[in-house]
């Protein structure tokens, strides 16, 4: 199952409401419930971001939480573009934040 696949999959457990709880989905499916809420999060950010389904990761997209919209987006765009590559995300965002803290 792809990323995209598993965010849909649970987004759509949770708003089925069939479950009132994201631990009771984890219990349900058998993963932690952290997980549950950074695919619900992840699925979330790429419809705000308008990012389409690619080869964006739900890792890609909770590395960049933290970040201003327009920041993250362009560092997603550039992983699908390929001029980033996905492993280096994590160095980016830290840079990035590192940056803005010296400015304070």
């Amino acid at each position: 199952m792809s990323c995209v696949e598993r965010e849909n999959a649970v987004y759509e457990l949770w708003k089925s409401e069939r479950y009132e709880t994201k631990r009771e989905i984890a219990r349900k499916i058998g993963v932690g419930h952290t997980v549950i809420d950074k695919l619900i999060r992840a699925k979330e950010d790429r419809k705000r971001l308008s990012l389409r389904d690619s080869i964006i990761t739900t890792r890609d997209l909770v590395s960049t939480e933290g970040l201003p919209d327009e920041e993250r987006k362009a560092i997603l765009t550039a992983v699908e573009k390929g001029k980033l590559q996905a492993q280096n995300v994590d160095d980016v965002v830290r840079a990035i934040k590192e940056a803005k803290d010296q400015k304070r």
